[in-house]
């Protein structure tokens, strides 16, 4: 995802629900906040207008309270300043991690993922992604699905490209 605020508000989007879900909920924010750009196209929304929202906005949207305080509270952090993306992207693994964290709403998922589809770092571990799991699951033929410390171990060989890992092993589900 190319545009770092873009890519932030679909992984708050998308947090602890069916990917089609996700892709509703992403469509009905872009639709409400994006600008009109011919036909039934829309650009993705920016940091201040997402910012511009309230809570009440989004829950007709189907999104939960939570969902919708978290993704207005990190578009305000970002459109003011205190959360700079661009800044992020070009330092370290350890220290973009350690600022995303320190964002409400987001945990080590959110901030593995971010990093590894908006900025490229190639060793980030998405630990608890469903498709990650049924993916090791498919991959190692597994008889259960791995817990987090098992996805670990399971995915240590493949450091230091965890993170084409597991885009491989999404790949995988396709079918």
């Amino acid at each position: 995802v190319p545009d770092p605020f873009d890519a932030l508000a679909w992984v708050i989007v998308g947090q602890q629900i069916t990917l089609s879900f996700a892709f509703t909920l992403r469509e009905r924010l872009v639709r409400r906040t994006g600008v009109p750009a011919g036909g039934e196209l829309y650009t993705p929304p920016s940091a201040e207008t997402v910012a511009n929202l309230e809570v009440e906005d989004l829950v007709p949207e189907q999104f939960s309270r939570r969902k919708a305080e978290y993704l207005i509270g990190a578009a305000r952090l970002v459109a003011a300043g205190g959360l700079a993306l661009d800044r992020l992207g070009a330092g370290s693994a350890v220290r973009m991690e350690s600022e995303l964290l320190a964002v409400r709403g987001l945990g080590p998922w959110s901030a593995h993922y971010l990093m590894m589809r908006s900025f490229g770092f190639e060793d980030c571990l998405p630990v608890g992604d469903a498709g990650l799991v049924r993916g090791l699951e498919k991959f190692f033929d597994l008889p259960t699905r791995p817990g987090p410390e098992e996805t670990r171990e399971l995915m240590q060989p493949f450091a230091p490209y965890r993170s084409w890992a597991t885009f491989h092993l999404w790949q995988t589900l396709k079918d």
